[in-house]
């Protein structure tokens, strides 16, 4: 391969791997929305405008997951290539969600899984 050929091939490759970032944004985007919608639908889910500390934490909650894993990575898939600090508010969303599942304890077994039902 030549230069020239490689040179002329690059501007479709980088519109390839923007097609892909993008799609990949949407997905992530999407699924989080689905899960944050869930989450105000299942047994004692979230409840937006609760009084007191914790409906000021919860909202403080959806309001965040809302905006750096809803919107952050619609706002980077317009344009990935010039919407890096949008995708950089996105994997440190991520990253974020991922840190607060580590526990200061043990995994134990009857704790980590849901419980069977005894016979």
């Amino acid at each position: 391969m030549t230069v020239a050929e490689r040179d002329a091939s690059a501007p479709t490759e980088l519109a390839a791997a923007a097609r892909r970032i993008r799609f990949a944004l949407w997905i992530g985007a999407a699924l989080w929305l689905c899960l944050l919608v869930a989450g105000f639908f299942a047994p004692g889910g979230w409840t937006w405008g609760m009084p007191g500390p914790v409906g000021h934490m919860e909202n403080y909650v959806i309001s965040l997951w809302l905006v750096v894993l809803v919107v952050a990575p619609l706002l980077a898939a317009r344009d990935p290539s010039s919407n890096l600090p949008a995708m950089r508010v996105y994997v440190l969303g991520v990253l974020a969600i991922v840190l607060s599942t580590i526990r200061g304890e043990t995994p134990k077994l009857i704790a980590t899984h849901p419980r069977l039902p005894r016979r």
